[in-house]
């Protein structure tokens, strides 16, 4: 490092560098660290600007894991919210198609999806109680036995196994359903 004097004018500049994905190839600056006014008068060492450098880096994962929190209770708080507010609803009737009516339609705005549908098991069948998008359609109160058998249905499969399916055009195939 240059060893003259510090001036009043003088700064350091170290910039806060975060990596925005797994391969840290693409970088993002969150801040910048800077110092001013050394104690002794005299700029920073090569050893002190490194180590200014480790520290900017600490800083940064300190940062972005108080922002990563931040957003996580901003989550839970907006979730929190919800299961407040749907509760609320849900004890101010005790029939279940209204009921019904008040789940499809919070999920649809939880979810932020058009379409939320609720099929209720009812003995051995699987029924298509309420729908967000479907309600004034013939498929409302439609019934099907709950099987895992090959072209049962995706409802019908779910209902039968207990798991969850993720599907897009391409995937539903690969389910026995």
């Amino acid at each position: 490092g240059n060893q003259k004097g510090w001036r009043p004018d003088d700064a350091l500049l170290s910039p806060l560098v975060a990596q925005s994905d797994v391969t840290q190839s693409d970088q993002k600056i969150v801040g910048l660290l800077s110092l001013d006014l050394p104690g002794a008068g005299m700029p920073p060492s090569d050893r002190g600007i490194e180590a200014v450098g480790v520290f900017a880096s600490v800083a940064t994962w300190a940062i972005e894991r108080a922002r990563a929190r931040q957003r996580l209770n901003e989550h839970n708080r907006r979730i929190e919210d919800f299961i407040g507010s749907i509760s609320v609803e849900l004890a101010k009737t005790r029939d279940v198609n209204a009921l019904g009516e008040v789940v499809v339609q919070f999920g649809a705005n939880l979810l932020n999806v058009e379409g939320c549908s609720l099929y209720l098991v009812q003995g051995e069948e699987i029924r298509l109680a309420n729908s967000s998008y479907l309600s004034d359609t013939r498929y409302i109160g439609r019934s099907k036995p709950i099987s895992k058998e090959p072209k049962c249905g995706l409802a019908a499969w779910v209902a039968a196994t207990g798991e969850t399916i993720v599907s897009n055009n391409t995937e539903y195939k690969s389910y026995p359903a």
